[in-house]
């Protein structure tokens, strides 16, 4: 803690050093960059040290000297605990480093939009729409920025407010979708906090530190540390310590554990990843899975060893057997997972569970645009699945698959973590890097490094391989053999944009159009009864900030 603690002493001193936007050389953005970086380093390495910042004053006598710290601690502490994205995450804390020295160095509202027209112009979008909105009502937009800065706004107001007080207080005036954002700081940190007085033993102790079900307590009558079940502590009226006292305390704990290293019941500040959620790589399967998919490429494998592999992981077995009784193609009520396994076949199991995989590790961590991402992916997808379902290139499975890959870029590139509209007029429809940039050609080489690179890690198949590498093209671009297949795939994806999005249909989409038509009439005529199946994913579920902005864009 003592490293941490002067980390923490250094980043501040940085922070505060930070030049007064608007930037004159472009080192001075990327200084920004690199200490949000930096605070988020901190966060989570030293996460016991951020809840301390997040929930105890600076200074018990001066409430506020350093509340742009405790900003900064609450926001990450927030967006750590809730999954949210790192890119959004960093530029989030440039956005605040920015606006509090705007605010020392008071300088008008004027200076604001300056800074962020700056910041647009080098593609700092989040950054640039934060420091334009904070402080904003809370419709503003559902996620942990607004939070954060409602919690900081309570505290102006009531700089004594405990953490309970605190939480009490925006569940009361915050939407569902912020105060599901809540959530996971109720678990942790909780309003038993480190560095809060709590009542134990009819003493009086502080907690130091906690795990789910214990708590270190520092018990100041007889300066000894202990640990004990979180039942036996009860809060004493929202009363802590302040930071420095917390950091010394811990110190003291740190000495007291050298100086008892040979004692079996020795004490350290336990380790935190248990509160990180865990983060699943996109650029490779479960294990799980991986085990599954080399069965399913061998042509002797038993069907009993591939029921075993799928029972041992409930949330595909879960998976499987509840898309099969759900399938309107599937004719006979499906009563276990080898009847599903033996109606689908086994090829269509591999491609169904790959899919679902894949779309939750790329829709695991949130930002702005992920509820339009996350839909559109979904509804091309089923589209891509009822037309393979008339023709004989793919199967229904194998196309929902091709196109979730396709459109994982928007997931995966670090660029769509910061924007906050989706770009205006785009062209080609068919094409996923339109969906990135009004300039789309600069990412194309990106998109297509992405999309190859998963079908590689996620052991795709020569079909799928092939066709991921024609993604972007025109029909009679494509050799003759592919050509169905791609059809379907770009159909799907033009679809999807203009059923959702409203996106215009430019010259180049409709020579995609045209040439489809005139190679596979007979998928247009699938289109009415496609659009009445999809009809409830046309009801994208998004926030009132999302969907005004939208709709500024039509």
């Amino acid at each position: 803690m003592d490293a941490f603690a002067s980390q923490l002493a250094e980043i501040t001193e940085q922070s505060l050093s930070l030049p007064v936007l608007p930037a004159k050389q472009s080192s001075q953005i990327n200084a920004y960059l690199t200490i949000s970086a930096n605070w988020l380093s901190l966060a989570e390495n030293a996460l016991p040290l951020l809840t301390a910042i997040a929930c105890l004053p600076a200074s018990l006598q001066q409430p506020q000297s350093k509340l742009w710290r405790r900003h900064i601690a609450l926001y990450l502490l927030l967006g750590m605990r809730s999954h949210a994205n790192h890119h959004t995450l960093q530029q989030g804390v440039a956005a605040l480093l920015s606006f509090y020295q705007l605010k020392q160095a008071q300088q008008p509202p004027a200076v604001r939009q300056k800074v962020a027209a700056q910041l647009r112009k080098l593609d700092q979008h989040y950054w640039a729409f934060r420091l334009l909105s904070t402080g904003a009502a809370s419709h503003d937009s559902d996620d942990v920025f607004t939070l954060s800065w409602q919690w900081i706004a309570l505290l102006h107001r009531s700089p004594a407010m405990c953490v309970a007080d605190t939480l009490h207080h925006l569940s009361l005036r915050t939407g569902c979708s912020l105060n599901s954002l809540l959530t996971p700081f109720v678990t942790f940190p909780g309003v038993l906090h480190e560095g809060c007085r709590v009542k134990y033993q009819q003493s009086t102790a502080l907690l130091v530190g906690q795990l789910p079900e214990q708590v270190l307590l520092y018990l100041p009558h007889n300066e000894q540390f202990a640990w004990d079940g979180r039942n036996s502590i009860t809060p004493e009226n929202g009363k802590t310590v302040s930071l420095t006292q917390w950091v010394q305390i811990v110190e003291r704990l740190n000495h007291y554990q050298t100086e008892n290293d040979n004692n079996e019941q020795a004490l350290t500040l336990p380790d935190y990843q248990w509160a990180v959620p865990t983060s699943y790589p996109v650029s490779r399967p479960p294990t799980s899975l991986e085990q599954l998919l080399r069965a399913l490429n061998d042509p002797d494998v038993a069907i009993k060893k591939i029921v075993d592999l799928i029972s041992t992981e409930p949330t595909f077995s879960a998976f499987l057997t509840q898309a099969a009784s759900q399938d309107n193609r599937m004719q006979l009520p499906v009563q276990d997972l080898k009847q599903s396994i033996l109606t689908y076949g086994l090829d269509r199991v591999g491609h169904m569970l790959v899919q679902h995989a894949l779309y939750q590790r790329l829709s695991q961590h949130p930002f702005l645009l992920q509820p339009w991402f996350s839909r559109l992916t979904q509804l091309a997808a089923q589209i891509a699945s009822e037309l393979a379902a008339a023709t004989p290139s793919l199967t229904p499975q194998s196309a929902g698959l091709v196109v979730t890959i396709a459109l994982s870029p928007l997931f995966t590139l670090p660029y769509t973590k910061v924007q906050i509209t989706i770009p205006r007029q785009p062209r080609q429809l068919f094409n996923v890097a339109t969906l990135l940039h009004p300039q789309p050609d600069k990412w194309l080489a990106s998109v297509r490094q992405h999309q190859q690179s998963l079908v590689t890690a996620w052991q795709q198949q020569t079909l799928q391989t092939k066709l991921i590498a024609c993604c972007g093209r025109l029909p009679l671009d494509v050799p003759a053999s592919l050509r169905q297949a791609h059809c379907v795939a770009g159909l799907s994806i033009i679809w999807a944009r203009q059923w959702l999005l409203d996106q215009p249909v430019c010259e180049s989409t409709k020579q995609f159009i045209q040439q489809t038509r005139q190679l596979y009439p007979d998928l247009f005529g699938l289109e009415s009864l496609i659009r009445s199946q999809v009809s409830a994913l046309l009801a994208c579920p998004l926030n009132e900030f999302a969907s005004n902005r939208h709709s500024a864009n039509k």
